[in-house]
């Protein structure tokens, strides 16, 4: 199927997206290899063509401090004898199997979190839904753990190896934090194979900043417990090219540029941990392509809404939800000996999910439209290949494409192997005065699944002179807060809270640049989006240069506080002034910043405004922010990340 574009003249509203995929992507078979030796220390040995062992038994036990010494040495269980039949007075008692114990040792994207950090979610806490009630899932996955960090911190494997027993299933989840640098890089950061650059993990002479020899020593001592490891690739951040609903390579944790003050690349985290999965036959679940797939069908607009807007690498509950069914199926369908136990216990139980499941839209003028996307995944849904159809209210129109629309009242979607995902666009025309009160129904084989509500109130345009005063007796309604932000990744996209309308973020006679790392809220690195400014001999300031932001509310709307972060980046003199108008043509612009902002090169400021403007429901509000070079200055790009403007609708 092919993928939609993202429409142009989206609002911050809402899109319906429907994913298919033919499935996800398997376990890989196990690699026959030879047994190791009586004094091997391998985790299994590869072998070569003719079946020999091609490499010495890796040996590097970890160096740090009371750090685990045995990880290394470890070969895999040896298969349980076949009992000896009994005589035939002695009949044997029946065996009842027992359902096995899941561990999942992580990071954030796989931990649990408690109702109050909703809706803040890991993959791993949804986990138990899709498998049988009868097994125990321990969730020991945390924030800020690297693989590094959890190896050697004695609060965390070495005190959580013990209480691993004979035949439990160990999910291993390690690589965001791994990327840390600067003052962190001791704790918890890690090179993909080597901090020599090369990827030659096996020989490498720093085991202990190395991704692949941690995650090595770690299944090695899981084997010699008796249990069995799974590793699993890390979860894509929100980080796309700009301009496309392509994720970039550090998206993905692949890092081929140098951080700062490093001599070296961090190099390409998923495909180490892959190749030590191939390399000793350790059975894999490829969450990074999952992710990915996930994110790049949704684009910029419906994975704000799937990814917490603050971080680029932080689940909210439905993609959460997605990851772990997809990783249950992955199991399910592997082939991969280790993982047969586990297999029987990988539910088939129909999985339909909608989000969000209602748009409120707010006041909308007659004659007015609303553009949007919703996103629709389905797993297990029975038949191998069958239709989905989404029919629409009156009111609301559905199409597979944004460019060149067709809008039709329903649509009809085949999938394959029971699963959906896929895109399918919407728009709201805003017909008669008053309340409205439609929605999409989603239906399969005649079965309603699900129906996503959609209210608004259309108002006249203009406003009717025959509208009576208000009574004065009547208890105003309480006041609704929202917020809207801009540059919260690698994206102009608005991401909305509450019942306003924001378009993304537009750029006059300036362009992105290629984003940066950057240390932001917390001391944390995030992927920060750079405008150019234009270098040197740039004019000091022009009225034409600008970024800008533009909400709606259709209702009275008081702006109450604006916060960014800016900073000079690609040199340390661009200056900037924010200002804002409640004209399209910006005309009687007040000042925001009473005087010109000043930065140190490359290092983030949080700027906080406290504001109080009054827009009028027939109004929107313009902010700009106008970057420019001093006299004699050369900066070359305003670096800008999470602009968030907050209020309340009155």
């Amino acid at each position: 199927m092919t993928k939609s574009s993202t429409d142009k003249r989206f609002l911050g509203g809402w899109i319906l997206a429907i994913l298919i995929f033919e499935g996800c992507v398997e376990l890989k078979p196990q690699i026959a290899a030879d047994p190791p030796h009586s004094d091997s220390s391998a985790i299994g040995e590869p072998s070569g063509s003719d079946g020999a062992n091609t490499s010495p038994a890796p040996n590097d036990p970890p160096t740090s401090g009371d750090a685990p010494v045995s990880g290394d040495n470890l070969s895999p269980i040896s298969p349980t004898p076949i009992p000896s039949p009994r005589p035939d007075d002695e009949p044997e008692s029946p065996i009842v199997p027992t359902a096995p114990t899941v561990h999942l040792l992580g990071e954030g994207t796989m931990a649990s979190y408690e109702a109050g950090d909703r809706p803040r979610a890991g993959w791993g806490e949804m986990l138990s839904q899709f498998l049988s009630p009868s097994v125990r899932v321990i969730n020991r996955a945390m924030t800020d753990n690297s693989s590094r960090k959890f190896y050697f911190d004695q609060d965390r494997w070495p005190s959580i190896s013990p209480q691993i027993n004979p035949g439990d299933f160990v999910l291993i989840q390690f690589g965001l934090s791994d990327q840390l640098s600067g003052a962190q890089y001791d704790a918890s950061g890690t090179f993909a194979y080597c901090s020599d650059g090369t990827t030659e993990a096996e020989t490498c002479g720093d085991p202990d900043h190395s991704y692949y020899r941690i995650l090595k020593n770690i299944v090695g001592q899981i084997f010699q417990m008796g249990a069995v490891p799974i590793l699993v690739t890390p979860v894509v951040r929100n980080q796309f090219v700009p301009g496309r609903d392509t994720l970039d390579q550090e998206a993905m944790h692949n890092l081929q540029t140098n951080k700062p003050g490093e001599e070296f690349p961090r190099g390409n985290y998923p495909e180490a941990m892959r190749e030590l999965a191939d390399r000793y036959d350790i059975a894999l679940i490829d969450m990074t392509k999952h992710s990915k797939r996930v994110v790049e069908v949704n684009g910029h607009e419906l994975t704000e809404t799937l990814n917490q807007p603050t971080s680029a690498s932080q689940l909210e509950v439905p993609l959460a939800t997605i990851l772990a069914k997809m990783a249950s199926l992955t199991i399910r369908r592997s082939n991969h000996n280790a993982t047969e136990e586990l297999r029987a216990y990988i539910n088939s139980e129909p999985c339909f999910a909608v989000f969000p499941d209602e748009f409120s839209l707010g006041r909308r003028e007659v004659g007015t439209y609303e553009l949007g996307k919703l996103a629709v995944l389905a797993f297990d849904m029975g038949a191998t290949n069958n239709t989905l159809t989404i029919d629409a209210s009156d009111g609301l129109l559905l199409s597979q494409r944004s460019d060149f629309p067709t809008w039709l009242q329903s649509i009809s979607f085949d999938y394959f192997r029971g699963e959906i995902i896929a895109s399918v666009h919407t728009r709201f025309t805003a017909t008669n005065l008053g309340s409205y009160n439609g929605g999409f129904d989603s239906i399969i084989d005649q079965n309603h699944y699900s129906t996503v509500n959609v209210s608004a109130f259309v108002t006249p345009t203009p406003p009717s002179e025959d509208i009576p005063p208000p009574d004065d007796n009547i208890t105003p309604p309480t006041a609704t807060p929202f917020s809207v932000r801009w540059f919260s990744g690698a994206s102009t996209a608005s991401i909305v809270h509450g019942p306003v309308s924001a378009q993304s973020a537009t750029l006059s006679d300036c362009e992105l640049g290629t984003p940066r790392k950057l240390i932001v809220e917390n001391d944390q690195e995030r992927t920060v989006m750079r405008v150019s400014v234009g270098g040197e001999g740039a004019e000091i300031q022009s009225d034409d240069r600008y970024i800008e932001f533009v909400m709606s509310a259709g209702n009275n709307m008081r702006i109450d506080s604006l916060s960014t972060w800016l900073t000079s980046s690609g040199g340390s003199f661009v200056q900037a002034e924010i200002e804002y108008s409640l004209s399209p043509d910006f005309s009687e612009s007040r000042r925001i910043t009473n005087d010109a902002l000043s930065f140190e090169k490359d290092v983030m400021v949080q700027l906080q405004f406290p504001l109080n403007i009054e827009v009028p429901p027939t109004q929107s509000l313009y902010m700009r922010i106008f970057p420019f070079n001093p006299p004699g200055g050369s900066g070359k790009y305003l670096a800008i990340y999470d602009y968030m403007v907050e209020g309340e609708i009155l």
